[in-house]
């Protein structure tokens, strides 16, 4: 009947991996981390225009009073979290560009020292120090020829607004 009640179903199957279609609201993503907490890998989409969107996203779907611990409980679990764009290619294809944050001890001691409302600018910086922004991505592709400069100048100043 929901995504939630597909995740605790599938705990009582005892599967390794469970794949959820799309978390996006609160009893889905509790669920999910649920089951990541007791050693499942879980994979599954949010729809957001970035990492710190997509961290943002899933610590504001809960209520005040529930937050802070439940966003704590995310960050323990996560351990990437990957968004995509698909560019126009010069030939007139798309090709794959992606943003992505790995979620090691480091990363999550750092997210955790802040306050939850100050992670998706925390995240925004580790992205430049040790993940790929949607801009570095854009501009691999860029070098290679394989978009032209005005989508990698469109990804640019999407980036500098703070959006994907």
């Amino acid at each position: 009947p929901s995504f939630a009640a597909g995740v605790r179903n599938a705990l009582r199957r005892k599967p390794t991996i469970i794949l959820v279609g799309e978390a996006r609201d609160a009893e889905t993503i509790a669920a999910c981390g649920e089951a990541s907490l007791t050693g499942h890998l879980v994979f599954s989409t949010v729809h957001a225009n970035g990492v710190a969107e997509t961290i943002r996203r899933m610590s504001a779907v809960f209520p005040a009073e529930e937050r802070q611990g439940r966003a704590i409980d995310l960050m323990e679990s996560l351990r990437m979290v990957i968004t995509q764009a698909l560019l126009r290619t010069i030939d007139g294809n798309r090709v794959a560009t992606r943003e992505f944050l790995v979620f090691d001890e480091e990363v999550r001691d750092r997210m955790l020292q802040h306050d939850v409302d100050d992670w998706p600018d925390v995240s925004r910086t580790l992205l430049k120090e040790r993940g790929q922004t949607m801009e570095m991505a854009a501009l691999q592709v860029f070098e290679k020829g394989i978009i032209d400069e005005r989508t990698y100048k469109m990804v640019a100043a999407r980036a500098e607004a703070g959006g994907h």
